[in-house]
Parts: structure tokens; C-alpha cells; sequence
């Protein structure tokens, strides 16, 4: 009885260990899809980056274009009041 125990425990315990090696074998290969993704994030990136800076710069242009506009709606709304007044 003490070594069908045994036996049954043994079984058990190499199930348990063929179970842990296919986790190992699981792991590795999510570290090699891990690895390949960060260097594609890295890539990809370094493409955006230029892109950004391409965004700000138009960004702060039309933000000047939009100021200068202001400011001209400004001056000849002045200059129309000036001129009503002046009649």
C-alpha cells in the first residue's frame, strides 16, 4: 500500500515537472517575442519622433498666422470706427 502511495506520488510529481518545463519553454519563447517587439517599438519611434517635430512647428505657425490675422481684424476695425467718427 505504502509503495502504490509512493508510486502514485512519483507519477504526480513528474506530471508536475513535465508541466513546469513546457511553462519554461513557454516563457522563453515569450521572451524572444518580447525582445522583437521592443526592438520594433524602438524603430518605430524613431520614425515618429521627426513627425512630432514636423506637428509642432506647423502647429506654432498657424498659432503666429492666427495671431497676425487677429491683430489685422483689430487694426481695421479701429481704423473703421475712426473713420465713422470722424464723418
Amino acid at each position: 500500500m505504502d509503495e502504490q502511495r509512493l508510486n502514485r506520488m512519483e507519477d504526480k510529481i513528474d506530471r508536475i515537472g513535465g508541466e513546469v518545463s513546457e511553462v519554461n519553454i513557454h516563457i522563453a519563447e515569450i521572451k524572444k517575442d518580447l525582445r522583437y517587439h521592443i526592438k520594433r517599438t524602438d524603430l518605430l519611434e524613431a520614425e515618429v519622433k521627426p513627425i512630432k517635430k514636423h506637428v509642432i512647428m506647423v502647429s506654432g505657425v498657424m498659432k503666429f498666422f492666427g495671431l497676425v490675422s487677429f491683430l489685422l481684424a483689430l487694426i481695421e476695425g479701429i481704423l473703421t470706427m475712426l473713420e465713422h467718427f470722424n464723418k
